[in-house]
């Protein structure tokens, strides 16, 4: 097993090292290295939005409980979902899109006819996610989708893949993915900057 980061120290040396390695591997044409290393934080960055909007928790995290806000998140999901099972622990990156683009949506809404079991948490929410340019971040969300298809296609049938094909544009395609990266970590910069989301006691 590959021991997980313990603690902020840890995490910043990572990213640090990982973002060296991308510009090496950009400067010297390893596109499938930036590729890795870009789907890693698209998948991060949605995990720690996640994780302020108390969505899930860190695992150094002891006290936020999740489950007082698991049964509202589920109501607001299944109003854009349908056929899913809402799970507190999303290990997916596509379950993580998903969650925040259908959070997104219901914070758009000029009103919210839903009735929640948790009303403040709701409240805190939906204001902290209307300070977000949510048109903006759905569009981004989007082409984080088209670029994670991308992504999927190099990395499980490269060998199946026509050569001209995979290297068409693949460097262009490779800072875009960067690009949607570093949007996503803008968003949750400013998640944790306004903090208006209180923690349930």
């Amino acid at each position: 097993m590959v021991k997980s980061v313990i603690n902020n120290h840890e995490k910043y040396r990572t990213y640090k090292e990982h973002l060296t390695k991308y510009n090496l591997a950009m400067e010297n044409e390893f596109y499938f290295e930036a590729i890795i290393i870009i789907y890693a934080m698209m998948e991060d960055r949605l995990t720690s939005f996640l994780y302020h909007i108390n969505a899930i928790k860190s695992m150094e995290s002891t006290f936020l409980d999740v489950n007082k806000t698991k049964r509202t998140l589920k109501t607001i999901y299944s109003c854009y979902n349908r056929n899913y099972r809402y799970e507190v622990d999303i290990e997916k990156i596509a379950d993580k899109r998903k969650l925040i683009e259908s959070l997104l949506k219901w914070a758009k809404r000029n009103n919210s006819i839903l009735t929640m079991d948790n009303q403040n948490y709701a409240d805190d929410l939906k204001c902290a996610l209307n300070d977000l340019d949510i048109d903006s971040f759905l569009s981004v969300l989007d082409e984080v989708k088209t670029w994670c298809v991308f992504r999927n296609n190099i990395i499980h049938a490269l060998m199946h893949k026509n050569i001209d094909s995979v290297y068409a544009n693949l460097k262009e395609k490779v800072e875009n993915g960067m690009q949607l990266a570093r949007y996503l970590d803008k968003q949750v910069r400013i998640i944790k900057k306004e903090n208006k989301i209180s923690l349930l006691n």
